[in-house]
């Protein structure tokens, strides 16, 4: 049940006060936007929001969550707490409860807090500035996890679901931070905030599929034998589980698919792109399908044939992108950011990964920015992309070890600098020469910390093949 809170932001700063809501009279007439005002001394000026969205949804959908603070005032508030860059599923905590007045049961879930004068230690610190408005938080929840269809309130509300739906109240309980006169945010205390859904039933056809699906992966999680106080708790999708073929070659299939969506097609995933079309056709407008429409539409960019199909397959998915709220939105481009810089740059898909980076550069927040900056740095060796105003690239990992293997060379005779071709880019390695293996073609070095490297000889600068064959003749 904890995976029901993804990116788990507790609503922070959302303060005690007037609270209203408000919602969009253009296509995203599903937000629901959350006002909350504190009229504290040490929170004048600032303004915090909760998006949430939809407010109408199908059984088995997801719910969208995002909050922000904004600086309403002229001045730069100091001190405030840089939330993306901070571990936050360590320090914060929700109760949750959904009840219907149409219902008899009711589903909870909570966590403790391990002591109330927390310091935000876990916090980053970033200048607020004047009218800026920074994203704080987001999350979302399943309604219901696959995990927990069949406890008593969700059971109850499926075999009562009629086509005009149920009304449903979604209380939210939040233990929230406030900054005190020393200007450090403190824990201080919880508010709890209502809010109303509609669920729908879905079509028996999608039903049983979900069904299906909900069963195996019961059944994997249950030769996992992973519980937690006597509950299944569901693991990210592994590598075993399911596959995704694409140009010849097998994927695992969380990196193209969002959390939200994985228990839900493991182990029976498509395995190929012609599945996630019929997949993303066999299922009725929402959340649901949105979820399967990014992957299928990511999978069609990534795989395109070179030129204009590709081009066509960029603006297809920008245009989907686009289309979206802005609480839905932020999801599916941090997925895109987070799985270029770790996964797809050593892929086949690398240089349509980077320019889809550079196509949805602009509506990042900082942070994401900082990052993919310092990504192009590290992996390409430089970037043409303007950081945000305020943040300070780090240097670069080859920066870094350049200087430090220079260090080294000097502090010992024994020590030599290697230019080598790894398989991303050339790097620079300080390490002292011992052997080479004529039958393999294999170069052996040693770190200063001792550690034994077999390298490829063919990788090494001509300079250093000239070398190593010397000190092999000797």
């Amino acid at each position: 049940m904890k995976r029901l809170l993804i990116w788990s932001v507790a609503f922070l700063l959302t303060l005690t006060c007037g609270i209203s809501r408000a919602e969009s009279n253009s296509e995203e007439s599903q937000v629901v936007t959350i006002v909350m005002n504190d009229d504290s001394d040490e929170s004048k000026g600032l303004k915090h929001t909760l998006e949430i969205y939809p407010k109408e949804i199908r059984f088995g959908d997801v719910v969208y969550f995002a909050s922000y603070t904004e600086n309403t005032t002229d001045e730069i508030v100091d001190n405030f707490p840089d939330s993306e860059e901070s571990d936050l599923n360590k320090s914060f905590v929700k109760d949750l409860k959904i009840t219907s007045p149409q219902l008899t049961r009711e589903y909870t879930w909570s966590e403790a807090i391990d002591s109330e004068d927390c310091v935000l230690s876990v916090f980053n610190f970033q200048p607020l500035l004047p009218h800026e408005k920074r994203l704080f938080g987001l999350w979302t929840v399943e309604f219901p996890p696959l995990e927990d269809w069949e406890t008593p309130f969700w059971k109850e509300l499926r075999e009562n679901l009629t086509q005009e739906g149920i009304v449903c109240n979604l209380q939210l309980t939040n233990y929230y931070y406030v900054r005190g006169k020393d200007h450090v945010f403190r824990y201080h205390h919880e508010q709890t905030l209502t809010q109303e859904f509609l669920i729908k039933p879905r079509s028996e056809k999608e039903s049983l599929l979900l069904e299906k699906q909900r069963l195996k992966a019961l059944e994997l999680q249950t030769t996992r034998n992973e519980k937690r106080d006597g509950k299944f708790v569901f693991s990210p999708p592994e590598e075993e589980d399911g596959y995704l073929a694409l140009k010849g070659k097998e994927y695992a299939p969380s990196h193209f698919v969002r959390e939200a969506l994985g228990t839900s097609l493991v182990p029976d995933n498509p395995k190929t792109i012609e599945g996630w079309r019929k997949l993303d056709e066999s299922f009725v407008e929402g959340t649901l399908r949105d979820e399967i429409s990014f992957t299928r539409l990511l999978l069609e960019y990534l795989t395109a044939d070179e030129g204009e199909k590709t081009e066509q397959a960029e603006k297809k998915l920008l245009d989907w992108l686009n289309a979206l709220p802005d609480v839905q939105r932020e999801f599916f481009l941090r997925k895109i950011v987070e799985e270029s810089v770790s996964f797809f740059y050593q892929t086949p898909f690398a240089d349509k990964s980077r320019a889809l980076l550079r196509a949805v550069y602009d509506s990042l927040t900082d942070n994401y920015k900082l990052w993919i900056c310092e990504f192009e740095k590290d992996i390409y060796h430089a970037t043409s992309l303007i950081p945000p105003k305020g943040r300070i690239l780090r240097p670069s990992f080859d920066e870094l070890l350049e200087f430090r293997s220079e260090e080294i060379v000097k502090a010992s005779a024994d020590f030599r600098l290697w230019i080598y071709y790894g398989q991303v880019h050339k790097e620079k390695l300080a390490a002292k020469f011992l052997r080479f293996d004529d039958k393999l073609n294999q170069v052996y070095l040693e770190t200063q910390f001792g550690h034994e490297l077999r390298l490829d000889l063919n990788r090494f600068s001509r300079k250093d093949q000239e070398y190593i064959l010397e000190m092999r003749d000797q």
